[in-house]
């Protein structure tokens, strides 16, 4: 009853917030920047991701390579592509960035290059996701270093990787990834998903110094606000609105949470999909009693998905859930003894018995040989990899 009581008041708090929306995004952009004399392009029925695999912009440029993971893809049951879209496309609206020019930003065609692309993967009977990665952004906080988090001695603040990032309670840096995110829509991308969507957790995190932070407004609640900011200014493309987060965040312990900005409860209802990032081998060693994580594919996929479920089952009866939950699985061999294609094989197994038929593969290099043997149920790579002539 506690735990219901308390998942009622924060939806109300979120309502109260949002509702107020001038102070949680107070953009107030003049409404003379929407044209009225272009056309908007909509979609006839929004789709997300069902079964696929992730490509960089690089590898998506690549019309060869593009060409052997349709075809293999096809013969594996895939049907959906995430391309890495934010630097094929950005470049201009960076520009306004770095300017100081992104309200008077309009977006009234679409990126040539971008659409090539998605037209062919679309006559292909693909269905195409574009990442974004959002608040993890070292050419905008190098650049733009008024936008950037900072440490308590107004330095840049860097992770424990070395990586910068922009503020998220900025409305600058909201509003660039929003046109980002609109460039894309009109570009032909089904489906938008963020990614570092939320507030960094590796290093000096204690020492970090949010210039742009709203007084009384939490990460959960900021990073909620963000993602209902980019679906009202999407909606008008018909494009669906997805989010990458970390596996941990499915166990729902109010500390990640808070640290992170994920809240479920929060998030699900601008978001079409909710995608999380269930790596067995991301998890610490011991984690839920396992010493070698890793070396857990079924238990952590399956594990992560159920209680995802739970997470987003109605708390009010008559309450319809519409967010989809599409879990990235594992596909490279870091932080494994025994990845191969059974590897790849048992997570699936782990999603299918959690009842759902949705995932998307990560691999970094988008070496998918062992994904692809997995699906076609081969024994070796030499008649895979022949499709590739």
């Amino acid at each position: 009853m506690i735990k219901k009581a308390l998942i009622s008041i924060g939806l109300v708090v979120l309502t109260v917030l949002l509702s107020g929306y001038v102070y949680l995004n107070p953009y107030n952009r003049p409404a003379s920047t929407e044209s009225t004399q272009i056309s908007v392009p909509k979609r006839e029925k929004l789709r997300t991701s069902q079964r696929g695999v992730y490509l960089t912009g690089n590898s998506a440029l690549d019309r060869e390579f593009l060409e052997y993971i349709v075809r293999n893809s096809k013969l594996a049951g895939l049907d959906s592509v995430v391309i890495e879209i934010k630097s094929l496309i950005c470049g201009n609206i960076r520009d306004a960035m770095l300017n100081h020019k992104l309200f008077d930003y309009q977006i009234e065609a679409a990126s040539p290059s971008l659409k090539r692309i998605v037209d062919y993967l679309h006559s292909e009977g693909m269905i195409v996701s574009g990442r974004m990665v959002i608040f993890k952004d070292d050419y905008l906080a190098l650049r733009r270093q008024d936008l950037a988090i900072k440490d308590e001695s107004g330095n840049l603040w860097r992770d424990r990787g070395g990586a910068y990032w922009v503020d998220p309670y900025s409305k600058e840096v909201w509003e660039y990834n929003i046109l980002v995110a609109e460039l894309a829509a009109w570009s032909g991308i089904d489906e938008i998903q963020y990614d570092y969507v939320r507030f960094p957790t590796e290093g000096s995190v204690g020492k970090i110094i949010y210039p742009h932070k709203k007084q009384g407004v939490s990460h959960p609640q900021n990073i909620a606000a963000f993602l209902t900011a980019s679906k009202d200014r999407l909606r008008k493309y018909n494009v669906a609105l997805t989010a990458d987060i970390f596996g941990v965040v499915a166990w729902q312990c109010r500390t990640d949470i808070e640290d992170l900005g994920q809240d479920l409860k929060l998030m699900q209802e601008p978001l079409d999909a909710i995608c999380p990032m269930l790596y067995p081998s991301h998890f610490a060693p011991g984690f839920d009693g396992y010493k070698f994580p890793g070396d857990e594919p079924y238990y952590f996929i399956k594990r992560g998905v159920d209680q995802l479920k739970v997470s987003l089952t109605p708390t009010v009866e008559g309450e319809k859930i519409t967010c989809e939950i599409t879990p990235w699985i594992q596909g490279f061999a870091w932080g494994t003894n025994i990845f191969g294609p059974e590897y790849v094989r048992q997570q699936i197994k782990a999603v299918n018995d959690a009842g759902f038929d949705r995932y998307l593969v990560w691999n970094a290099n988008n070496a998918y040989t062992p994904t692809f043997l997995a699906l076609t149920q081969k024994s070796d790579k030499t008649t895979l990899e022949a499709t590739r002539q």
